[in-house]
Order: structure tokens, then sequence, then C-alpha cells
């Protein structure tokens, strides 16, 4: 592979190498991802991918040398920043051990958990919705330009999910989209702040 470009991941399938082909697949679907949000991942990041990929570097060292890299840019364009968002959030997705957590603190429930009566298991769940809007929402308004995959690794929720929250957010009247998908903003309405 030469430098700057796509790894090609199915060169790994073939290779046979077990954890190899286990973090290109992952590095593989973490790219893609960012590719249907419309983001396109920085060639310093298959740089990285490689190296991981090859075991040169973890995926700690990935994330640090993304950091640092993106910190000592001197002023970001608009395309800047969404390379700078595609990087972290693909760099996020392959890491197996927070995949594990994440997948496990999601679904796992004690076993010993104690029933209670319906109308309080509602309104406990209505509460979580609530504070998850309200975190999605504070995130947009901090950065107009946010996109859900950047809300999703910042929330710990799924795109999907971040998606139905900004459902709920533009039809209460809370927000609204100006512009298109992939270049335009979010717009807070109403009197919430």
């Amino acid at each position: 592979m030469s430098k700057g470009t796509m790894p090609d991941f199915d060169e790994y399938k073939r290779l046979g190498e077990p954890e190899k082909r286990e973090k290109a697949e992952n590095w593989r679907v973490a790219i893609g991802l960012q590719q249907v949000d419309g983001l396109t991942p920085s060639e310093y990041l298959f740089d990285l991918a490689q190296k991981n990929i090859e075991g040169e570097l973890t995926i700690g060292e990935v994330k640090e040398r993304l950091r640092s890299y993106y910190e000592a840019m001197p002023q970001k364009d608009g395309d800047t920043e969404r390379q700078d968002e595609a990087d972290k959030v693909s760099a996020h997705k392959p890491d197996p051990v927070n995949s594990i957590v994440c997948t496990a603190n999601a679904t796992v429930k004690p076993r010993n958990a104690t029933v209670t009566p319906q109308n309080d298991t509602v309104n406990r769940k209505n509460d979580t919705v609530n504070q998850k809007n309200d975190t999605v929402f504070d995130l947009i308004r901090k950065n107009p330009h946010i996109t859900a995959a950047l809300l999703a690794a910042q929330t710990g929720l799924g795109v999907a999910t971040v998606k139905r929250h900004v459902k709920k957010l533009k039809d209460g009247g809370e927000i609204e989209r100006v512009g298109s998908d992939k270049a335009g903003y979010w717009k807070v309405k109403g009197g919430r702040q």
C-alpha cells in the first residue's frame, strides 16, 4: 500500500492473520460509516490505520496522534473540521475494548434488579430520554455544524438513536436545519438557549 491511500482491507482477509484481519475489518467498518455520513477521513488517518493493523501502533496511540495532529493545525477551515471529526470518530470505532464496554453498558442488567411499578419505570425512562435530548441539544447549541456521527461519539449513543433525538428536537420546534444535510448547520429556536 502506498502512503496516504486507503488500506486494502481485503488484502488482510486473504493473508489470513486473524489479529490483522480483525483490525482491518474494524477499520473498514469505521471508515465506511464516516463515508456514509458524507465525511471523508484524511490520508493521515489511513496511514495510522495501516500502522495499527500492522501492530506498529495501538489504538490509544492512534487517538493521541490524531489529537496532537489536529491541535497543531494553526487554523481549521470547514473541510478540515469535518475531516478532524471523521478521523476522530473513525479512530473511536475500531477500539474493541471500547466497543465491548459500550455494548455491555447498553445491554447488561443486574440479575437482582428489583421490579418497580409500571408507572415508575415509565417515568424513569422518560427522565432518561429527556436527559439524552438535553445532552444532544446542548452539543448542537455549542457546535451548530455537528454531525450525527460526532453526536453519537460524544454521547455514547448509536447514530440511529441520535437521529431519533434530533427528530424529537426538530418536531418540538427547538432546532431546525438550515441548508443541506452535508453543508448546513443547526439553528436553535425557541426560548431554550
